[in-house]
């Protein structure tokens, strides 16, 4: 899905197939997931890979490297990064302050949750793709409307 709607916008410039319906995208899952297994695959949850030690072997990885095949500059200097990030870094800054301030359950579960919704923020689709296209709208508000929801979590630090 992410793939090929990003095909369309960065370089179609046509939004409209974003969020398009793939009548075979279960089957094509359900395929993947076999060939993984019988390839001799694990699967397992986001949470229960980060429970797991580091591996031995050294994994290289270009500085700035990102997905796509791309690096995380394109991202970082879109005019969209560059007004997203003073906010986030105040965001950042302000959780900090309130982690050192935070004394009831419910302080402790605000800043939980300004963490979730400064990360969905800092999501990269609000970010991109770079002029001379046009960053999704919907993309674009739910960053803004994360950010909001951030600050809103915060409003009892001082």
């Amino acid at each position: 899905c992410g793939t090929s709607a990003w095909y369309s916008v960065k370089y179609e410039n046509d939004y409209s197939r974003l969020f398009t319906f793939d009548p075979k995208g279960e089957e094509k899952l359900e395929n993947l997931v076999k060939a993984v297994l019988d390839i001799g695959g694990e699967l397992i949850t986001f949470d229960e890979a980060c429970k797991l030690p580091p591996v031995d072997e050294k994994y290289q990885v270009n500085d700035r490297f990102a997905w796509h095949r791309t690096y995380a500059d394109a991202w970082a200097n879109t005019p969209q990064s560059k007004e997203f990030l003073p906010i986030c870094d105040e965001i950042r800054k302000k959780i900090f302050e309130a982690e050192k301030q935070a004394k009831t359950d419910e302080q402790k579960k605000l800043i939980k949750e300004a963490w979730f919704h400064l990360t969905c923020g800092e999501n990269s689709d609000g970010r991109w793709p770079p002029p001379p296209q046009k960053v999704c709208e919907f993309n674009y508000k739910w960053n803004v409307d994360h950010l909001n929801q951030a600050k809103e979590c915060l409003n009892w630090v001082k």
